[in-house]
């Protein structure tokens, strides 16, 4: 259940409650490598969503279609 997620979270099997429970205890146990996996995702997040790169995406989408 230690299995990285670009750092932003560990993988887990589907539905497997043991494996659910161990990786939220590891979690628990790891609060510092849960603060870092928390920073990354909101830094992965702000910098995948920016507002202005959102807008020159559709914007390309625009020309594509017109």
């Amino acid at each position: 259940c230690k299995e990285l997620i670009d750092n932003n979270g560990i993988l887990l099997k589907n539905g497997n409650v043991e494996e659910i429970k161990k990786g939220i205890e590891y979690m628990l146990n790891n609060l510092t490598k849960l603060s870092e996996m928390s920073k990354s995702s909101r830094e992965q997040f702000i910098n995948k969503f920016k507002i202005e790169k959102l807008i020159d995406q559709y914007i390309s989408l625009i020309k594509i279609t017109l």
